[in-house]
C-alpha cells in the first residue's frame, strides 16, 4: 500500500492560488471519516502520479505526525485536460466495514479470440462490501479459458475472503466472447462509465 504525504490548507484560497499550488505538485483535497476530524488538505504529489487515481484506491496518509488508512471517495477533473482538480479522501480503520465500487480488470486473452472471437467487457465496476483491510483496489478476472459463445457472470467472480458483492443481478454478464461485438442481450446491461468521478468546471475548483 502506497503512502502519501499531506498538509493542511486554508479554506480561503482563491481559484488562482489553487492553480498555482497544483503547479507546485500540491493537489487540493479533503479528508474525513469516523477516525479523523474533517480537514482541507494538500496532497503532496506530482500531477502525473495522481492522474490515474480512481474511486476505491487505497493508501496510507501521513498528516500531523500520524499515519492512517484512506480510500479515494471522489475525483474532480478538469473537463478538458482531465487532470485532477480536487480529491476527496475517506479515512478508515482496517476493521471498518464499508461499501466501495472497484474497477474490474481483465487478465490474459480469451482462447476464443484465436478462433476469431471478440471479447466485450460489459461491466467495468462492481459494488463490494467488507472490512477495509479485505477490500481490493480492483477485481482481476482471468479470461484465458473463455471460449467463443461463453461469458463470465457476476456470480462466477472470485471475491476475497470476507468480501461480498452488493450487485442486484448475479447473472449479469461481465465479459462475453462471441463472433461479433454484440453481447448476449438477455444477460447484459448497458456499459457502465469508465470512471466513477466528477468532472468539474473552473467554477467548481473548491477550497473546501
Amino acid at each position: 500500500m502506497d503512502t502519501i504525504n499531506v498538509t493542511e490548507r486554508e479554506t480561503t484560497l482563491t481559484p488562482k492560488e489553487l492553480r498555482m499550488a497544483r503547479g507546485k505538485n500540491q493537489i487540493p483535497a479533503a479528508i474525513y471519516g469516523k477516525s479523523v476530524e474533517s480537514k482541507s488538505i494538500f496532497i503532496k504529489a506530482p500531477i502525473k502520479h495522481v492522474e490515474s487515481w480512481k474511486r476505491g484506491k487505497h493508501f496510507k496518509v501521513k498528516i500531523d505526525g500520524q499515519t492512517m488508512r484512506a480510500t479515494v471517495d471522489e475525483v474532480q477533473r478538469d473537463p478538458v485536460k482531465r487532470t485532477p482538480l480536487h480529491i476527496s479522501l475517506h479515512a478508515v480503520s482496517g476493521d471498518e466495514e464499508m461499501k466501495v465500487e472497484v474497477p474490474i480488470t481483465l487478465k490474459g486473452h480469451a482462447k476464443g479470440q484465436k478462433q476469431g472471437g471478440v471479447t466485450t467487457q460489459t461491466k467495468k465496476f462492481i459494488l463490494l462490501k467488507g472490512q477495509f483491510r479485505d477490500l481490493p483496489e480492483e477485481l482481476e478476472v482471468d479470461i484465458s479459458n473463455l471460449d467463443v459463445n461463453e461469458h463470465i457472470e457476476i456470480k462466477d467472480l472470485s471475491l476475497p475472503k470476507g468480501v461480498e458483492t452488493l450487485e442486484d443481478n448475479p447473472n449479469q454478464n461481465v465479459i462475453v466472447c462471441s463472433f461479433s461485438n454484440v453481447s448476449l442481450e438477455t444477460n447484459t446491461e448497458q456499459l457502465m462509465p469508465e470512471e466513477t468521478e466528477t468532472t468539474a468546471s473552473p467554477a467548481d475548483e473548491i477550497a473546501s
